[in-house]
């Protein structure tokens, strides 16, 4: 058989594709690390908090200052407390899936997020300091507010 003949073939033989040439693709590092920098971010923060969490409800159940209210906690304002969080970031993702997502962009999702992460924040620190000498349970309530806002946003 010389080069140019082909070799016969059962009629019922698949012949594969020949691979087609790849270009030389240059790739930038630096624009896929950045790609992966924002989520990153957001599970740090996530890991964070929830480590942060389990310091401060370590502070509650240690009483060295039960004059303040926060060390008053039921179980179930504990539970309310470390899971507050997770509840907002299942409720922020849901809006972020059927909602943002394609309707107002990518920047201004981002946007949202992080206005939601201050004012959860913001409000997180009233609930112990301005509103922490209401009356009622204010400062209970702009807590778990305040976890569910920061949640979202995370």
């Amino acid at each position: 058989m010389t080069e140019t003949e082909e070799e016969p073939r059962h009629p019922d033989m698949v012949v594969p594709p020949r691979p087609l040439a790849q270009p030389d693709v240059e790739i930038d590092y630096y624009g896929l690390a950045l790609v992966f920098l924002a989520p990153a971010l957001g599970g740090l923060l996530y890991g964070y908090d929830i480590g942060a969490s389990s310091f401060v409800l370590a502070m509650i159940r240690n009483s060295r200052d039960a004059s303040c209210w926060w060390h008053h906690f039921s179980n179930l304002q504990q539970g309310l407390f470390i899971s507050a969080l997770a509840l907002g970031a299942l409720i922020g993702s849901h809006v972020v899936l059927v909602y943002l997502a394609k309707s107002i962009g990518r920047r201004k999702e981002i946007r949202v997020a992080a206005s939601l992460y201050i004012i959860g924040a913001m409000m997180n620190v009233m609930s112990g300091t301005i509103l922490a000498n209401t009356d009622g349970n204010i400062g209970f309530l702009t807590l778990i507010a305040g976890r569910l806002f920061y949640g979202a946003g995370v």
